[in-house]
C-alpha cells in the first residue's frame, strides 16, 4: 500500500508541474529551446487564448521567423511548462494568414519589457475597469506596424461573465505598447456586463 501512494504521489506531482500558467515571457523562453539557433532570436508574434480556469491564458502560440520552415515561419505551442506541438507553414489559417512572415515582423528583443501578468494592473490603473471582475483575456503580442524600430503592442480582449447566462462575454479591448507599458487604447462595454458607463 505504502508503494502504490508514493506512486500516486509522484503522478500527482508531475501532472502538477506540468499544468501550472506561465507568463507569456516565460512561454518563449520554453519555446525558444525547442526552436533552431536562427529561429529562436527572431520571435514574430505571441498568442495567448482566453482561459476556461483563470484569468491570464494558460497555453501560448509562439511564432518565430524562420527562413529555413515553410511559410518563413515556426509555430511552438506551450501549455504550462511544457511544449505541446511544433508547426511549420501555414500556421495561422485561423486568422486567415496566407502570406510568408517577414524579417520586417521579428520583435526586438529588447523592446519586449512589459510581461503578460503586467497587463491587467496596467489597465486597471485609473480606470473603470476596477469594479469590474475580469473572468479571462485574451492576448496577442504583435508589431501593430511593420519595421525594425516599431515596438511589439498587446492585442487585448477582456471578458467577464455574463449577467443574462452562464457563459462569459467579451467587453473590451485594448492595446498596450510592451516596450513603455502606456496604454494606447481602451475602448469598454460595461453594459454588455450589466454595468453602467
Amino acid at each position: 500500500m505504502c508503494k502504490s501512494f508514493v506512486y500516486a504521489l509522484a503522478a500527482l506531482l508531475v501532472c502538477a508541474a506540468q499544468s501550472y500558467a506561465v507568463t507569456a515571457m516565460q512561454a518563449v523562453e520554453i519555446a525558444r529551446r525547442q526552436a533552431n539557433t536562427y529561429a529562436a532570436k527572431s520571435l514574430v508574434q505571441v498568442v495567448g487564448k482566453p482561459s476556461a480556469v483563470g484569468q491570464l491564458p494558460e497555453e501560448w502560440q509562439v511564432l518565430f521567423y524562420d527562413p529555413a520552415a515553410e511559410q518563413d515561419g515556426m509555430l511552438i505551442t506551450v501549455s504550462g511548462n511544457a511544449v505541446t506541438s511544433i508547426r511549420d507553414g501555414y500556421t495561422q489559417l485561423d486568422n486567415f494568414r496566407i502570406f510568408a512572415y517577414k524579417m520586417e515582423e521579428i520583435i526586438d528583443p529588447a523592446k519586449f519589457k512589459v510581461d503578460s501578468s503586467r497587463i491587467l494592473p496596467l489597465l486597471q490603473t485609473g480606470s473603470s475597469l476596477k469594479a469590474v471582475k475580469i473572468t479571462s483575456v485574451g492576448l496577442w503580442l504583435k508589431k501593430e506596424k511593420k519595421g525594425p524600430l516599431e515596438p511589439p503592442v498587446w492585442f487585448v480582449d477582456l471578458y467577464a461573465a455574463n449577467p443574462k447566462g452562464d457563459r462569459e462575454v467579451q467587453f473590451g479591448t485594448a492595446k498596450v505598447d510592451a516596450e513603455s507599458g502606456k496604454v494606447l487604447k481602451l475602448d469598454l462595454n460595461l453594459k454588455a456586463i450589466g454595468k453602467d458607463q
